[in-house]
């Protein structure tokens, strides 16, 4: 037996070794294979090109806005992941050649369900295949023709929203795809853009606001509902096609005086918009629907030669505000492919769940709260003291003195040694009183300066002497820009030249900008 055990050790041992050279000569192939394919470099030059418009969705929350800032570490870009997949599955060598254009720059925090972009990309066909040629919708079949005239093969054209999904980040969805023309820009052949602002309407008069909104409707100079980029923009004339407030959902009733926040939305619709325009818009709007301006205040700062310079005032918050869609008439059609909605629908459905079930979660943890049992004197001390503490954040003493009376009297007129927290916010309810997102006391109705009562901001022409330097020489070298392009003399090759410059500039100043995209909304 031990003679048998000395005999196979070396033949096992061989055997051992087979198998790893084997292994690593495999691997080492494997290697090669991979470094080989690494080292090719993709042939833009065997595939047609075309120019195609893309509809896309993203929440803003997740990225430090729509344009790239420049690629670098700090670059967390709806851009700049666009254009990473497009280069990742070869739609584009580089943006470089891409002839990139956008409809409207939303900044951080701003999502979108309507933006439009417009690119050059590959094409599945051969390079000298004409436009009209080429397929309008991914599930649409060309038949090939060789050299000789052969019918050779049915051919589709690449599934770009299904290829670019595929490599995108969750929070960007590419929801269809068009062919346009080459003259086609995703800024300026746009014929409006349509945004929507979603808001707890918890203590909002609604109708106030829809009354208020409505006033925006027609061709105003909108310079008091914006952040005024003075070396950009020269005309602040927009023209609103709509403008209204709506409820969009009801949600049940948590404890007495305390509902869950009903959910509604402003929706404005125009040719063009200016930048923070509807998040400026919007602050005006809370302040009509708390009550503390009316509205008519909306047509007061439209009056610009009344009111030429701007009170001082916050926007609202960017996380509400969507771009919801760019319109273009018959200009572009999107054509939607079923497989693609089918996992859009699946994507959207399980972010709905998600949020869902957070908020299922918070409303059941309120209604815990409701029913927690305080002290009278603990509820007593903690009025005294989130009085006083709104008059020293510019509640005028003697209404807080009186607030603070009403309430302790209000608490003691219960008879009770302890108090359930929802007849709390019931008192504070009758007193118009909400705790806010900080959990101090808020008073719905006091602490508001009028708009036309505070300190405003310079006029257009001062903003335009107190300029620096470089901003002057900038705003000094757009300016003669637009001046050449409305003065030329139209005359031979180089007049027409000069005419699709003076085209160019009339529509940019017409719109209201000099070489940078016209919506910013909003940070």
């Amino acid at each position: 037996m031990a003679a048998g055990r000395v005999r196979t050790r070396p033949m096992r041992s061989i055997h051992r070794h087979s198998i790893s050279v084997r292994s690593f000569y495999k691997k080492l192939k494997q290697m090669a294979k991979v470094s080989k394919k690494r080292g090719r470099e993709f042939n833009f030059s065997r595939f047609a090109n075309r120019h195609i418009a893309l509809k896309l969705a993203y929440d803003g929350r997740s990225f430090t806005g729509l344009a790239t800032q420049g690629g670098g570490e700090g670059d967390n870009s709806v851009e700049k992941h666009l254009f990473e997949a497009l280069e990742k599955v070869k739609l584009i060598a580089g943006r470089s050649g891409a002839k990139f254009s956008r409809a409207g720059r939303t900044d951080k925090g701003v999502s979108a369900f309507g933006q439009v972009v417009a690119l050059q990309a590959r094409s599945a066909f051969r390079p000298g295949t004409k436009p009209e040629a080429m397929p309008l919708h991914p599930s649409d079949a060309i038949v090939e023709v060789n050299e000789v005239g052969e019918r050779t093969q049915e051919k589709r054209e690449i599934d770009y929203c299904g290829l670019l999904n595929r490599v995108l980040p969750e929070a960007i969805r590419v929801l269809a795809w068009a062919p346009v023309t080459e003259d086609f820009s995703a800024r300026f052949s746009a014929e409006s853009r349509s945004y929507r602002y979603f808001f707890s309407a918890r203590g909002l008069d609604l109708s106030a606001m829809d009354e208020a909104a409505r006033l925006l409707i027609g061709s105003h100079d909108f310079r008091n509902f914006c952040k005024m980029d003075v070396v950009n923009v020269r005309n602040f004339r927009r023209r609103v096609y709509r403008a209204a407030v709506r409820l969009v959902g009801h949600a049940e009733a948590l404890a007495p005086g305390n509902s869950a926040p009903r959910m509604a939305v402003f929706e404005v619709e125009g040719n063009a918009f200016l930048w923070h325009m509807v998040r400026c818009i919007m602050q005006v709007l809370t302040y009509v629907g708390r009550g503390v301006e009316q509205p008519h205040i909306v047509s007061e700062l439209l009056d610009v030669e009344l009111r030429p310079k701007k009170p001082h005032y916050p926007m609202a918050e960017d996380t509400g505000l969507v771009l919801h869609d760019c319109g273009y008439g018959h200009r572009l059609d999107f054509d939607f492919e079923a497989r693609n909605l089918a996992h859009l629908q699946a994507h959207l459905t399980r972010r709905y769940e998600i949020h869902a079930v957070e908020a299922s979660k918070a409303a059941d943890q309120l209604r815990a709260l409701a029913g927690a049992k305080l002290r009278v004197e603990h509820v007593k001390a903690w009025l005294n003291e989130a009085v006083d503490f709104a008059i020293r954040k510019g509640l005028p003493d003697r209404a807080g003195q009186r607030l603070k009376e009403r309430l302790l009297a209000a608490v003691d007129g219960e008879g009770a040694p302890a108090l359930d927290w929802s007849t709390v916010l019931l008192l504070l309810h009758a007193e118009n009183v909400q705790i806010d997102h900080a959990g101090h006391l808020s008073l719905l109705s006091c602490r508001h300066t009028p708009l036309l009562e505070r300190e405003a901001g310079p006029a257009y022409e001062e903003k335009i002497r107190l300029l620096g330097e470089k901003r002057r020489n900038e705003y000094e070298e757009k300016l003669e820009l637009s001046r050449k392009g409305q003065e030329c003399e139209e005359d031979g090759e180089e007049g027409a030249a000069r005419t699709r410059d003076k085209a160019f500039f009339q529509k940019m100043l017409k719109q209201g900008k000099m070489g940078q995209p016209d919506l910013h909304d909003a940070k």
